[in-house]
């Protein structure tokens, strides 16, 4: 499975839902969202910067949190063929 392909999927999927919550019910609390060459940035009011990027020599999604610090998911290819994106520490999933 490409891991570039299944990263840009996932990265606007991402991008996605959270542009439409700061269209609806989230409209006071996100300040900024950009997408621009595998780089997520959506910047909340009151709480600061989420950095979602590929990184592609680890071949992972990392995310930076200004509450929680830095995860690092790993792409799990599924029995069915889906892709999973598991966090390489506890092993949840960042599609949660």
């Amino acid at each position: 499975t490409d891991y570039l392909e299944n990263c840009d999927v996932a990265l606007e999927s991402i991008h996605n839902t959270v542009d439409e919550l700061a269209d609806g019910p989230l409209a006071d609390d996100v300040d900024d969202i950009m997408y621009d060459s595998g780089v997520l940035s959506i910047q909340l009011k009151n709480v600061g910067t989420y950095i979602i990027n590929r990184q592609a020599p680890n071949k992972q999604i990392w995310l930076s949190s200004p509450v929680s610090g830095p995860f690092h998911y790993d792409m799990v290819c599924t029995d069915d063929g889906s892709v999973q994106w598991l966090d390489t520490k506890d092993k949840h999933d960042l599609a949660q």
